[in-house]
């Protein structure tokens, strides 16, 4: 999105800028957020599958760390691919600043104590501490694009799939073949639900998607 929203602001077309925006952010919500249940509600298969049974003490720390993947998302938005296009380096310098804070002190108390738990504590924190700066510099900007999320839609697609998810959990199933059957039965419930809910970027995805495969069949015809 950079090298658009630059030129959109360095030609003053700031209705297109704030519409990129918009969908910028709903899409990360729309992604992020379903990977952040999933890899919370999975961590110990997943640890498991990759790392084995040795790296039972990482399970937690992955757990309390997964948000980051939302507020990273959202902060990379908000920080390069909007305050930078406004010239508001400064911004984006002081909100990493404030992470960096949180980060070693949280750090410092919290890693002696409870080790990886404790760091993965402290990251989410200084995360949270970007997200939060930089949001409040763009309040006035931002504020109509985070209300555009149909946040509604995504709680009711998130409970039936994390539902779903936790039943195929309690099988005896093995990692891989668990991992496997969840992740399609997670995703394609989730996605399914903001399909029939009618969600407007999910639907105008799906669009596309279907466009592309029309073409190349026509393609292959030919």
């Amino acid at each position: 999105l950079l090298p658009r929203a630059s030129y959109y602001v360095e030609h003053n077309l700031m209705k297109e800028f704030y519409r990129i925006t918009k969908k910028a952010i709903n899409f990360v919500f729309l992604v992020a957020t379903p990977m952040v249940i999933y890899f919370i509600i999975f961590a110990k298969e997943g640890i498991f599958f990759l790392s084995g049974s040795a790296y039972a003490g990482s399970i937690i720390p992955m757990q309390i760390i997964m948000p980051t993947l939302l507020l990273i998302g959202l902060t990379n938005i908000m920080g390069i691919q909007i305050l930078v296009p406004l010239g508001r380096e400064k911004t984006v310098l002081y909100s990493e600043i404030a992470g960096v804070i949180v980060d070693v002190i949280l750090n410092a108390l919290l890693i002696p104590r409870l080790a990886s738990t404790g760091a993965a504590i402290g990251t989410l924190a200084a995360e949270a501490a970007v997200l939060i700066v930089q949001y409040i510099a763009l309040r006035n900007e931002i504020k109509n694009a985070f209300r555009n999320v149909h946040y509604g839609a995504l709680v009711i697609a998130l409970a039936v799939a994390s539902m779903l998810s936790v039943f195929i959990k309690q099988t005896s199933f093995g990692v891989f073949t668990m991992l496997c059957i969840s992740a399609v039965v997670f995703f394609g419930v989730y996605f399914g639900i903001l399909t029939v809910m009618k969600e407007p970027l999910v639907i105008d995805i799906e669009n596309q998607l279907l466009k592309k495969i029309k073409h190349k069949q026509v393609r292959r015809k030919e």
